[in-house]
């Protein structure tokens, strides 16, 4: 019986914890309805591009994995869809990789946060839609959340995806597929003859019915970084939201003072599939409130023993 020991480090609070794990040969992972695993059927021939802008001004590298685009590719990859996820960390020549892919592409999304990344985005957008004029580029992250009005004026963005994007990406996906139209896509704003529209928000739900995180679409040796927990960290977040309102807080912009955490069990499974899979010692939690129900904090503990 060999054991794995790894180390779990909450990013805000710099609290660690430490846990051994015995899992038999130390490298065997059992799947289950919500492994992390590829889609394993058939693609369905359709393909979405998703890119990263760089966060940071100059030369200096982000190495982090793209969470936000793996989760919303989560529901997409199980339905067969192609994702290609393109960042200055996982590939070289990063514009022509993005031209290259859209050309077959059903649309290209776009996450930014307020501040560099959003011209390092805007960029890539006038340069996709001087390629290929036709192609939909959809618009997501906490700049467009906080800032939808200003960020729809753009004539190089044509969708937005304001909050938790897994069910709103997907569904304006399936929209673009079908030929619909999107008046009833939650959670959107969009432009339609000229006149920008914002369609309702969309409610949250939970957030344990989405499937896992598809690490396989990345390269995830080129998204560990050495700290002082581990030679090979990745961050991670388990949890959506809070439930505060810190006046200097944009995350109840997008989640309305709701937290959503995914249950100890599922995260655990997410953490023994990365260690197993790619060798991590270290995990980063980068939730806003990891450690906000002691309850559950205990379960989610008990569960790496």
């Amino acid at each position: 019986m060999s054991n794995k020991t790894i180390e779990v480090l909450d990013s805000r609070s710099k609290t660690k914890a430490l846990a051994t794990k015995k899992d038999g040969t130390g490298i065997s992972y059992v799947r289950g309805p919500n492994d992390m695993s590829s889609s394993g059927g058939q693609k369905n021939g359709k393909k979405v591009v998703l890119f990263t802008p760089k966060p940071l001004s100059g030369y200096r590298l982000d190495v982090h994995v793209p969470l936000p685009l793996l989760a919303i590719s989560r529901i997409l990859d199980k339905q067969g869809y192609e994702i290609k996820i393109i960042s200055q960390h996982l590939q070289d020549n990063i514009e022509k990789e993005v031209l290259e892919n859209c050309k077959d592409a059903t649309c290209l999304g776009i996450t930014s946060m307020t501040g560099n990344q959003i011209l390092d985005g805007l960029e890539m957008a006038k340069t996709v839609k001087e390629t290929y004029p036709n192609l939909p580029i959809i618009w997501g992250g906490w700049h467009s959340t906080l800032e939808p009005d200003q960020t729809i004026k753009n004539s190089n963005i044509d969708i937005l995806v304001r909050g938790i994007g897994e069910e709103t990406f997907t569904d304006v996906v399936h929209a673009l597929d079908d030929g619909k139209d999107f008046s009833k896509v939650l959670g959107i704003s969009y432009k339609r003859n000229g006149e920008v529209i914002h369609n309702l928000e969309r409610p949250l739900g939970d957030i344990n019915n989405y499937p896992a995180l598809p690490f396989h679409l990345v390269d995830i040796n080129k998204c560990t970084y050495n700290t002082e927990y581990g030679n090979r960290t990745v961050n991670y977040i388990a949890s959506y939201g809070c439930p505060f309102r810190c006046t200097f807080c944009e995350v109840q912009v997008s989640t309305g003072q709701q937290w959503l955490m995914l249950d100890p069990e599922k995260i655990v499974d997410e953490i023994e599939y990365l260690v197993n899979n790619y060798g991590i010692d270290a995990i980063a939690f980068h939730d806003n409130e990891f450690l906000l129900y002691p309850k559950h904090t205990e379960a989610f503990c008990k569960e790496l023993l």
